[in-house]
């Protein structure tokens, strides 16, 4: 069964509803989040849900443990709507029509820029605000990346301006470490939270001290 997989990699559970392969989330993140907490929750591992076609947001393998759904929580789950207000970026309110409507009027997005100044910044509070718990940075580039395309036809690529210059992002390609550090947290759920949690501060101190963004 495609759940017994999941079960023996630590941070990864199978969802009860889809058997979706899910991540574990910090339970700080759950109290924040969910709307009504029950009285005598129990201190344990809890996963988040990505599927868009399941209702379950939250879930712990305790079976007395909560269950949380899309209208059990305080912000709308942006991997798991379809309708307008989508949010795409959670610390700092914008939303996937936002990215749209700037590339539709401009033919490029400040968006991904603006967002990595605040990060920069150690503006960010992606583990309360974030209902992955996680930064939201390399979403937005490819929620950027997919929205030139439409407007411009699927030959386009994005690329990113250097700070200091045009705070925006045009056509043709570059993959830097935002992308890469949102990457990496997605693609290897082994690591815990703590070992995450280090990584992205790492990642944070090197922004702040970095002269010039590195482009792979």
């Amino acid at each position: 069964m495609l759940g017994e997989r999941y079960c023996d990699r630590a941070g990864v559970a199978p969802c009860p509803v889809t058997d979706a392969r899910s991540n574990q989330v910090d339970i700080l993140t759950v109290k924040s989040l969910v709307r009504q907490l029950p009285l005598g929750m129990p201190n344990t591992e809890y996963y988040f849900c990505e599927a868009q076609d399941c209702d379950v947001v939250y879930f712990a393998l305790e079976p007395q443990a909560l269950v949380s759904r899309r209208e059990d929580l305080l912000v709308r789950v942006g991997v798991k709507e379809t309708a307008d207000p989508n949010p795409a970026c959670y610390c700092f309110g914008f939303t996937r029509k936002n990215i749209q409507d700037e590339i539709v009027k401009t033919r490029r997005s400040t968006i991904v820029e603006q967002i990595t100044r605040e990060v920069r910044e150690g503006n960010c509070a992606c583990e309360v605000k974030s209902p992955s718990g996680k930064c939201c940075l390399g979403s937005v580039r490819l929620l950027v990346r997919d929205s030139m395309r439409n407007v411009e036809g699927p030959e386009a690529k994005v690329a990113e301006q250097p700070l200091g210059g045009d705070d925006s992002m045009t056509i043709t390609p570059k993959l830097n470490l935002d992308e890469l550090a949102a990457s990496v947290v997605r693609c290897f759920p082994v690591l815990n939270l703590l070992e995450q949690r280090l990584s992205l501060e790492l990642y944070r101190l090197w922004l702040r001290s970095s002269r010039f963004r590195v482009l792979c």
